[in-house]
């Protein structure tokens, strides 16, 4: 289960409490947990790029491809092909 969801309501009334703490706000939290899914996701298993998308969380697959290039520097697609040449 997600950290986030261990934590009760009043973090979302007091983001500067967690953002103190995390040292990032809760949707950069919950981004980055999203983004690192997806990267396991495309590193173990052979499901589409839509797919992954879906299983982290995301119905448009077109923000999913540009949040995760933002996070990582490479779309989905890129990196999964990054990680096959290394194998």
């Amino acid at each position: 289960m997600p950290l986030i969801c261990l934590f009760s309501v009043r973090l979302v009334v007091r983001p500067l409490i967690f953002k103190k703490q995390y040292s990032k706000t809760v949707t950069e939290y919950i981004i980055d947990y999203r983004m690192g899914l997806a990267e396991k996701l495309l590193k173990d298993t052979n499901l589409t790029v839509t797919a992954v998308s879906a299983k982290v969380g995301y119905a448009n697959y077109a923000y999913f491809t540009r949040q995760f290039k933002k996070y990582s520097g490479y779309t989905p697609s890129q990196y999964r092909e990054l990680l096959r040449q290394k194998d």
